[in-house]
Formats: C-alpha cells, structure tokens, sequence
C-alpha cells in the first residue's frame, strides 16, 4: 500500500486528503506550528538581508537581526523535524522530509556566516 503523510495531508491509493485540525494530535500542531514559525523567521532573515546588501549597507542592525532570525528559523525547523521524526519513528520519511533537515542546517549556516561577516575586520 502506498502511503505517505505530510504536515497537511496524508495520502493513499492515489487520492489525497486534508487533515482535519480537530483529528490531529497535540504534538502533530505543535511540529505545524513550529515549523510555520521557521518559515517565517526565514523569509523576515532574506528581507533583512536583502535590505542590509542592497540599501542600506552601513545598517549593521539589519545583519544582526538577519542573523537572529537565521538562529531561530533552525532552531524552529530542527526542533520540528526532532518531534515529528520521535512520533512516527517506526515510518519511512520521504525527500521532503530530508529537504526540511538540509534546510534547518543551511539555516545554521546562513546565521553563522552572518555572524563571521559582521565581526570580520572591513
């Protein structure tokens, strides 16, 4: 049987469905919650960042809030993939799901080189 079940929807046989928030468990909208929250910590660091590059260069505070949010998205997307991979440890996870982990690492690495960036002498 093929199965496979996201954030939002499971599917089976072809056919696709809704989760309905009511059915879901706490931990199912907690991972939801948090890993909504990493994306938004991600776009508000590429607005910063974007802002700090292109228009105003000589605002450090943007790079360090960049920087932040960068921290906290990783925090926010490792912490969910933590929950939801201890929940469904016996499942078989899909690309999606290694895509989420790449990301909360990359995130780790974006706040890093933020961080060499603003301390390195210019």
């Amino acid at each position: 049987m093929n199965l496979s079940q996201g954030l939002f929807q499971t599917c089976a046989l072809g056919q696709c469905a809704s989760l309905p928030s009511g059915l879901l468990p706490g931990w199912a909208k907690g991972v939801i919650a948090l890993e909504i929250l990493g994306f938004l910590a991600c776009l508000g660091s590429f607005v910063l960042m974007v802002l700090y590059v292109h228009v105003k260069n000589d605002q450090k505070i943007f790079q360090t809030m960049a920087a932040g949010l960068a921290f906290a998205a990783a925090g926010f997307i490792l912490i969910g993939i933590i929950i939801y991979g201890s929940e469904l440890s016996g499942s078989t996870f899909g690309w999606a799901f290694g895509m989420t982990i790449v990301s909360g690492l990359f995130h780790i690495g974006v706040g890093v080189l933020n961080v060499m960036d603003k301390f390195s002498p210019q």
